[in-house]
């Protein structure tokens, strides 16, 4: 496993065995952390060159509906153009916390993700790919 990005509440690892990238929330972040990591992923997608990607969102904390908006034209949108293709999510337990990411993937429309309770279920259903 390959560090990419780090900072104290997130980080973006390569897992090299599996072509995946695991984009990791340690801790709720503010409205420029959340944009700021979710900012380092596109450059991550073209470095390693691979479009499936792991959410571990279980510490993300809710995301309002600016930061939900802004994620559909400011990080999905674009991240396409770069390859991203397939996203497992790793789902927080706190209903509020899924409900915001529910109102990002609703809105994404046919592209291809799944929600899971662990990093192994999720790398299992990315490997199929």
């Amino acid at each position: 496993m390959q560090t990419y990005f780090e900072r104290d509440y997130y980080t973006i690892s390569y897992d090299e065995v599996n072509h995946i990238l695991i984009a990791k929330f340690i801790s709720p972040s503010t409205s420029v952390e959340y944009r700021e990591a979710l900012g380092a992923v596109i450059p991550a997608i073209q470095h390693f060159k691979t479009g499936k990607v792991i959410w571990d969102v279980r510490y993300l904390g809710v995301i309002s509906p600016v930061d939900q908006e802004w994620t559909i034209s400011n990080f999905h949108n674009p991240a396409l153009k770069f390859g991203y293709s397939k996203a497992a999510l790793i789902m927080p337990s706190d209903v509020f916390t899924e409900m915001s990411i529910d109102g990002i993937v609703s809105e994404v429309g046919d592209f291809q993700n799944k929600y899971f309770d662990n990093t192994e279920a999720a790398i299992d259903w990315l490997k199929q790919f």
